[in-house]
């Protein structure tokens, strides 16, 4: 398997290092295989895990609020701008209020598109509250959410609404999650990346497991194909080879193109024998009649949850 920069430089090669052949033009044609060769076939190698790691409550000190301001003073406690982002609940109001910002002993109240939100509570200079992360991201180019578990159990999932319906304040917290819900995608700069929480909330330090499957993102570097990389570069070297007949008007372009597409299909359906060989359930397993797939990687695949659950 050989990483982007690598692959680049032997597909240079296979056009016989021509001008024209650069590095950025050869990169977005690998780049455009890449995606194309994802979205063909269930490569092995999509499937991944996240472990996410739960962050603690925070609730030590008090907040000095005023009914109608956007902001409020911390007095024993320990925030900091790694705190942006989390949702709070103050006193005994249900209302949840994202942390915009973190200056000193100063709290700006906002919501998750980074909007000010003034403070609809009632004014109190040692107010009490309490302070979690709601939403995980996933990271990057996540296609789909296979499973979650959380200590030994598979959680279900259940859809944002039906969430807020029941919980809306997020009050419901204990140590053993049953279900997920997706959150709204994080949107912030140039990201694009899923998210979930979890319900009941957890409230302690804790690991929740998540198989995911990768989706195309752009590669640059060293970084590694999801795909195997020999079909990837015949492909794209044809790509490269049309592009100089386009720009040149010889032919024999077209001949080495046509030449390399041969050799990308032979090495696409070797890969995808290897890969389902290698990684693939063997015969024995896929004959075992009693085995079950309540439970399992299968139910979530084929939408065995009945809607909401």
């Amino acid at each position: 398997m050989a990483n982007f920069t690598t692959s680049v430089t032997r597909i240079q090669d296979l056009c016989g290092n021509h001008s024209l052949a650069t590095a950025a033009l050869v990169g977005r044609f690998y780049n455009t295989r890449h995606r194309g060769l994802l979205e063909s076939f269930e490569w092995s190698r999509k499937k991944q895990e996240i472990l996410i790691v739960i962050a603690a409550d925070e609730s030590s000190g008090t907040l000095s609020v005023t009914n109608g301001g956007s902001t409020a003073t911390i007095t024993g406690g320990s925030w900091t701008s790694a705190d942006e982002g989390k949702y709070v609940r103050i006193g005994s109001d249900n209302e949840l209020y994202v942390v915009k910002t973190v200056s000193g002993a100063t709290v700006t109240f906002g919501d998750l598109n980074g909007t000010t939100v003034a403070y609809q509570g009632t004014t109190a200079a040692t107010a009490t509250y309490v302070m979690f992360e709601r939403f995980y991201s996933l990271g990057t180019a996540v296609e789909s959410i296979v499973s979650v578990v959380h200590n030994t159990s598979k959680l279900g999932e259940i859809d944002q609404e039906s969430l807020d319906a029941i919980d809306p304040a997020r009050t419901s917290t204990g140590t053993q999650a049953t279900a997920f819900a997706r959150g709204p995608r994080d949107m912030s700069g140039t990201s694009d990346l899923v998210q979930i929480e979890f319900t009941p909330r957890l409230t302690a330090a804790t690991v929740v497991r998540v198989i995911i499957k990768k989706g195309h993102t752009d590669l640059a570097s060293t970084t590694n194909p999801i795909v195997p990389s020999g079909p990837l570069e015949w492909q794209a070297a044809a790509d490269t080879c049309r592009h100089l007949f386009a720009k040149t008007k010889d032919e024999r372009w077209l001949t080495l193109a046509k030449d390399y597409d041969g050799q990308g299909e032979i090495s696409l359906e070797r890969e995808k024998t290897l890969d389902a060989h290698k990684f693939g359930l063997s015969p024995a397993i896929k004959d075992a009649g009693a085995w079950s797939r309540a439970g399992t990687d299968y139910e979530t695949d084929h939408d065995l949850f009945p809607p909401g659950h």
